[in-house]
């Protein structure tokens, strides 16, 4: 009898054992996931100010930052994930000693020289890494210097992954000391209404909680490279900047604001940044702008924006310049047929899809407002050309570029921004 109450005993416990050890199992194994995200999660908190390779991997254009308390282009570089890195390589260029893509200059404008300040995003920037003497500031001011009585200077303080709110900063930091006679502002519609804004759990609880947590973003911006597969910077899923290897290591320069002559040929060879479907990814998630499903969540973010080209225009005012805002179209808005295959890919009811809409509120709220703009969407679709923006790029080619000079040059003339040539031999 003895026997036979301890084999159902021991029958019974083992049925226990069976039944609690996966539980238990699964209550370890969340336990530890927990235990490695909270140490993930304090370990990129501590790492994260010093070190530009781990601001690279949390990079989020959505996530507000605090630039109000950046006193300096050191400052605001350094929370941007280019980082302030003077005499610097970034796509055949280096960058000057104040960690700009663009020429050395004096705060003071030379004698008789027109200067115009570039603020924007990573069009202005590089335009997803055309060669600096293809970029369309830089032929924009070629092309104005041959056809103005001034000399023409036009300097870049675009920095890539940025909106509105950096720019304005960036304007009040360093812009404003330079005696700018025009600000040129490039406002890109496929992303800076987003950038540097809070996303709320109503929106998307992912994007939410990924501004929150270190951890999560870190999670979340790994899983997008392994599912693009290929190497994905901040900036939109390119990848980064091409790096020529030619040229004296960084420590060995003094100097910089020139590009890199060699650049050209390894820009002319280089492979699409981002695969097909991180294309059409990238695209679908814009559209959303054009969406009358999301035209709450669109007038909230347009009225933030519209908020901050209003501050910058009163700002630009007090220093005597003029703000002209430049409106870049995204390459959905131009492409027709890229637009079905993106639908494709990504299905919106179209009927429910305004395609212009952004562009129409901006251009309806910069006319009330008096402050000078050019729309490039319909130039850039009457030439019904589909090599306008770079294969595989989110950004204008050499094409879009050259293309966006051609339109800005007589526009700068018509208005007065420049004056115009004289009969001067000199000239």
């Amino acid at each position: 009898m003895v026997a036979e109450r301890w084999a159902r005993h021991l029958c019974s416990l083992a049925r226990s054992l069976t039944l609690r050890r996966p539980f238990k199992l699964i209550r370890f194994v969340v336990l530890q996931l927990v235990i490695v995200a909270v140490l993930l999660e304090i370990v990129l908190r501590l790492i994260h100010p010093h070190s530009l390779a781990v601001r690279n991997a949390l990079y989020m254009a959505t996530l507000a930052s605090d630039f109000d308390q950046a006193a300096s282009v050191e400052d605001l570089l350094e929370d941007r994930f280019m980082g302030f890195q003077p005499f610097v390589d970034y796509s055949g260029y280096i960058r000057n000693s104040r960690g700009l893509r663009t020429k050395e200059y004096t705060n003071a404008k030379p004698a008789g020289t027109t200067r115009v300040v570039a603020l924007g995003d990573s069009f202005t920037l590089s335009s997803g890494g055309v060669p600096h003497p293809l970029l369309w500031h830089t032929l924009l001011e070629q092309q104005l210097d041959a056809a103005s009585s001034n000399d023409i200077e036009v300097l870049n303080l675009g920095v890539g992954g940025t909106g509105p709110l950096f720019q304005r900063r960036m304007w009040q930091v360093e812009g404003a000391r330079l005696d700018a006679d025009v600000v040129l502002l490039g406002f890109f519609v496929g992303n800076d209404l987003f950038d540097h804004q809070k996303v709320t759990l109503q929106e998307n609880v992912n994007e939410a909680l990924a501004q929150e947590s270190y951890a999560l973003r870190f999670v979340r911006n790994a899983w997008r490279r392994l599912k693009f597969g290929r190497e994905r910077t901040p900036e939109a899923g390119e990848r980064p900047a091409m790096i020529d290897e030619d040229i004296a290591p960084t420590g060995a320069r003094t100097s910089g604001g020139y590009p890199v002559d060699s650049y050209n040929k390894r820009f002319a060879n280089r492979k699409p940044n981002l695969t097909p479907e991180a294309l059409l990814e990238v695209e679908g998630d814009r559209m959303r702008i054009c969406d009358a499903s999301w035209s709450d969540s669109f007038e909230t973010l347009f009225e933030r924006a519209a908020k901050t080209i209003a501050a910058l225009h009163e700002e630009v005012a007090l220093a005597g310049a003029e703000l002209l805002v430049v409106i870049i179209p995204d390459r959905f808005q131009v492409n027709v047929e890229e637009r079905a295959e993106i639908l494709a890919f990504k299905p919106r009811p179209e009927q429910g899809l305004d395609w212009d809409k952004p562009q129409r509120r901006l251009v309806a709220f910069l006319k009330e407002r008096g402050i000078a703009h050019i729309d490039l969407l319909p130039l850039f679709a009457a030439t019904g050309r589909g090599d306008l923006y770079a294969e595989g790029n989110t950004h204008w080619g050499v094409e879009g570029n050259a293309l966006t000079a051609e339109i800005l040059t007589p526009f700068f003339l018509d208005r007065g921004l420049v004056p115009a040539a004289t009969s001067d031999p000199n000239r």
